[in-house]
């Protein structure tokens, strides 16, 4: 079944899965999700473990009590997500800030929560320097009114793949922008009416790649591969398909 099949049918609502099993598929993909993104930026926690911390509310004894945090955090920010995407709110300054702002409170001082940083970062295993000053600032203004145009211009996978890969490149917050560049990019899935797809854990070389060859080239393509493969994935899992 191609891709734009199986859409049709998650659109039209024409499979035989039980609210059950929807419930259940969507619980395990939270988990799976929080667990990838996190995992990604390091965060120590096994798949079980976020599962336990998210579901049963329980912290695993050694581990840091900010990994949990930011399980805690992610999942939060994800709910945030479901909420306003859902209802086919279209993504502003205003909620990219907020979005961010529960990805990191109490990790990241107040002053850095949800606010812009006013210094230098660095990307780590990346030769890519993110704008900093006045540079960023303009980056961001276009970022947003670009952001505009595109919600009539582009396709959902296009638009997904752009805000995510420009978000990550112009790196607006000191810390977090990974996963909330992550959650922007389902975001605009569930904006389009698609399902939220994982970036998984063990695909990050391809992943980065796909960054690198944005930063390279402002070229988005090689990450709208990426979540073309993953909404097969999930739109399977969805559909009960084998």
């Amino acid at each position: 079944m191609t891709l734009e099949q199986k859409i049709s049918r998650y659109k039209s609502n024409d499979y035989e899965t039980s609210p059950y099993f929807r419930n259940s598929e969507e619980e395990d993909f939270v988990v799976n999700f929080v667990h990838n993104s996190t995992k990604i930026e390091g965060n120590s926690y096994s798949l079980m473990e976020t599962k336990i911390h998210i579901v049963d509310g329980i912290t695993v004894g050694g581990k840091k009590v900010s990994e949990a945090k930011e399980i805690s955090n992610k999942k939060d920010a994800y709910d945030l997500v479901v909420d306003n995407a859902t209802k086919h709110i279209k993504l502003t300054e205003e909620l990219i800030k907020d979005i961010h702002h529960t990805l990191t409170t109490t990790i990241l001082l107040p002053q850095y929560s949800g606010t812009y940083r006013n210094h230098e970062v660095r990307i780590s295993g990346s030769k890519h320097t993110p704008p900093s000053g006045q540079t960023m600032y303009t980056d961001l203004k276009f970022y947003y009114q670009d952001m505009v145009g595109y919600y009539e211009k582009l396709d959902a996978i296009s638009l997904a793949s752009w805000s995510h890969c420009e978000l990550v490149r112009i790196h607006p917050f000191s810390d977090g922008n990974g996963r909330l560049a992550r959650l922007v990019l389902n975001y605009q899935l569930m904006y389009s009416g698609l399902p939220a797809i994982n970036i998984f854990a063990d695909e990050v070389s391809q992943y980065y790649l796909a960054l690198q060859h944005y930063d390279d080239a402002r070229d988005y393509s090689k990450m709208s591969e990426i979540i073309e493969k993953n909404l097969h994935k999930r739109l399977d899992s969805l559909l009960g398909n084998k």
